[in-house]
Formats: C-alpha cells, structure tokens, sequence
C-alpha cells in the first residue's frame, strides 16, 4: 500500500489488537483510493439576457405588486455586441488506487457551435457575436437574433400579422385574428378564437380561449377554433375549447378545459407540484412523455381522455420496415462471401483481380449495412422501452371517473375517484398506483 492511508484508523486498530483476547478477529479499512473527478463538457455562457428570462420576471411596481402585463422595456442588443461565450472543457482530475496507480480522468467534450440566423463566431472562436440589430433567444449550443416585431393589439385594425422574426403583442389578440411568425411569439394578454403559428416558442400570459361548440356532448376537435402551433414550447395561463399543439413541451399556469392537447414532450399544468388547484377537464390530450396536473375529470364524469407514448406505433412500423431489409441483406453478404473463395483461385489476370477486389469490397459495405440496420433495430426497441417505462401521469389531488388513459396502446378506464399517485406503465400492463410520485 502506497498512497490513501488512513493514520487514524491504522492507530485505531493497533491498539484495538493489543487489547483483544487471543483469537480475536477483527477488521477495518486502512486504505483508501480516489476516484477520478471527471471533467466538465464545454459549454456556451450566455453574456445577455434573453426574451425568455426577461418574460419571466414581470416588472415590480412601487408598491411591491407586480404588474403580470407589464415586463419593461424589450432587451436588444446591437450588431457586433458580445451574446455568449464559451467555456472549454475541463481535463478533469487524476484518482488513485491505493497501490499507487493512477487512474486517469475522462477529459470532458467539446461544444459545437450551432450556426443561426443573426449570428456568428469571432476569430477565436470562443465568442459567439451579433451580426444585426434585434432580440437574442437562446436556442441548443449558441444563440440566434431574430428581428422584432411589436404592437399593443392584434386586432381588425391592425390586420393579420406575418413576420420574419420574433412577434411581441402587449395586449389581446382579438376575434379570428392570424399571428404567424418565423421566431417566437408572445401575447401580453389573451388570445380569442385566433390562430397562433411560432416557429420557435409560444407564450400567452393570460388566457387561450375559443367557442363553446353547441354539441357539447362529444368533443369534436374539428369545431374548435381557436389554434396554436409552435415548432418549440408553448406556455399559457389557461386554455379552453382551444387546440394546442407543440414540438417541444405545454405547460399551463391554471386549467386546460375541453381542448385537444398535443406535446412531443411533457404538459405541465400547474404551478408547481405542490398546486392542488390546477385542472385537466375534458377534451383529448396527447404528450408524449407524460403529464402531471393536480385534478383530472369531474364529480360529473365528464369524459376525459389522455393518452401518452402517442409515437409508439410510428416505432414499431419502423422497426418491422428496417427487419424486413435484414433477411435479403444477410442472404447477399452469405452469397457473396460463399463466391469470395472461388475468385481468389481464378488465375492472376488484371481483370480477375478486379473482380476480386470489387467482391471484397461489396462484402464490406454489405457488412457495414447489415451492422447499421441491426444497430437501429436494437436503437428503436430501446427507444421503445424506454418511452413506456418513463411515461408517467402524475395526480397532485383527485382523478374523478369517465377519465380514460392510454400509454401507446395500453388502455386504463378510470372508474372511482382516487386521490395522488398516478397512471404508469408496468410489468406489461398500464396501472393506477397511489405511491407513484
């Protein structure tokens, strides 16, 4: 032992073994080795605030209230001003054991720099630096600017909006009214029976709300009129008789009532799991990933459908169509390889040699085929499992009956009032359990 000794416990047990009886044994750690401290992935700093963070923090009045529509002045920045810097990787640290033998760190990875509209990278490469006026959002490994457009309303006065950029809207988007956009959009107020498209996210500070069909007892998604679609996030106060459909994830602040709910990622509703408030009632909901809401349904039944892991089918069609190519390829690559023999016996001539290196080379790429569409069978089953074992919905009060979940094709009819816990996928079957969190 070379290196980690531990004095105190080497005293310890010295004296412990010069008072024990004869025969005794005993034992303690004498030694001990360090592990490596791994180093840090590189990582892009932001060096300006973004719209993101500047939205949710509203402005404080003198009084200590706040004002929800009022979030100051708009944050730009100028062409040529500093938007991120980058942070290197770290090495990390060497561990040992306690022979002495080091045991070398994992060096951490470095960043790319994702290229975006109103950017680019200084000559050092480790800035990340504006190229127009405008608003900086934040998007994976960098930062964009995208051009701004603002106005107090959205209404028959003003017109419908189009606009390469960013849209902020302080007030309310009125009655079938059309706000569509290239960047993100954000309504200080509410939006009525209108339709939203974002190329980035979607924030409405106040309420999402459409018309009330006059058959309201089936839900009918095709009678909503009131739209929302981002290619990123969407984030709402509340919601009613409203679609809303995002790439990424939805979080609600307060309730979503009679909508159809689509997210590729996780819809929030709430604010906080510690809200017992917030409701999901009626409409059909699909994420992807999961929910988690305090209330779902009603004391009248009223019928509620959620479904997750709403690709699963899109999974497995791939999955059968990659399978169905590995049959036909292994049966090549053993035709070729069964032909490679005789070839290489032919006699030596120029065009035999040819031939031969042209089989060998088909033998590879064929190899290299069947390894890829092995690998995504083996990718896409594991995409699989996973999606159903972390699919969750979460209950932070009470689940009423008529509440029908799904997780892919796995059914679970709600038929008595329960109280936490939630909805997961487990042992091959879709189960309510009181303890999940």
């Amino acid at each position: 032992i070379r290196k980690g000794l531990k004095s105190k416990e080497i005293k310890a047990l010295l004296t412990e073994a010069h008072h024990a009886t004869p025969g005794t044994t005993t034992q303690k750690e004498i030694a001990c080795g360090k592990n490596p401290e791994h180093g840090q992935d590189g990582q892009w700093i932001s060096d300006v605030k973004t719209l993101r963070q500047q939205l949710s923090k509203p402005k404080q009045r003198k009084d200590g209230t706040v004002d929800m529509l009022d979030f100051g002045e708009i944050v730009t920045v100028k062409e040529g001003e500093l938007l991120m810097h980058l942070e290197p990787p770290t090495p990390g640290k060497s561990g040992f054991t306690v022979t002495g033998e080091a045991i070398p760190p994992k060096p951490g990875k470095e960043v790319p720099f994702s290229p975006a509209e109103g950017v680019t990278l200084s000559e050092s490469k480790d800035q990340i630096l504006a190229t127009r006026q405008g608003i900086p959002i934040e998007q994976p490994r960098g930062m964009r600017v995208d051009q701004i457009y603002t106005a107090s309303k959205v209404d028959l006065s003003t017109g419908h909006v189009t606009f390469d950029g960013s849209v902020i809207i302080q007030g309310d988007v009125s009655d079938s009214m059309k706000i569509s956009a290239t960047g993100d959009i954000t309504i200080g107020g509410s939006v009525y029976y209108a339709t939203i498209e974002a190329g980035g996210d979607i924030v409405v500070k106040k309420g999402v709300i459409g018309r009330q069909p006059e058959n309201t007892k089936q839900f009918n998604v095709d009678e909503l009129n009131c739209q929302l679609t981002a290619t990123g996030h969407i984030q709402v106060g509340f919601a009613q008789y409203s679609k809303l459909q995002a790439a990424k994830d939805i979080s609600v602040e307060k309730q979503l009532l009679h909508c159809f709910t689509q997210a590729k990622g996780l819809l929030d509703i709430g604010r906080g799991p510690k809200d017992r408030n917030s409701k999901l009632i009626g409409g059909i909901t699909q994420a992807c990933k999961g929910v988690q809401c305090a209330n779902y349904g009603t004391e009248a039944f009223i019928p509620t459908e959620i479904r997750m892991c709403c690709n699963y089918q899109e999974l497995i069609d791939l999955e059968q169509q990659i399978s169905k190519k590995l049959p036909e390829n292994e049966q090549l690559l053993q035709e070729m390889s069964l032909r490679l023999p005789t070839y290489k016996d032919l006699p030596k001539s120029p065009e035999n040699i040819k031939k031969t290196k042209q089989l060998t080379q088909a033998i590879q790429q064929t190899k290299k085929l069947v390894a890829t569409l092995k690998h995504k069978v083996r990718k896409l089953r594991l995409v699989r499992d996973k999606q159903l074992s972390s699919a969750k919905m979460l209950i932070g009060g009470k689940i009423f009956p008529n509440v029908k979940v799904h997780i892919a094709d796995y059914p679970l009819k709600i038929t008595e009032e329960h109280s936490g816990g939630g909805v997961c996928f487990r042992k091959g079957e879709i189960v309510y359990d009181t303890e999940l969190r």
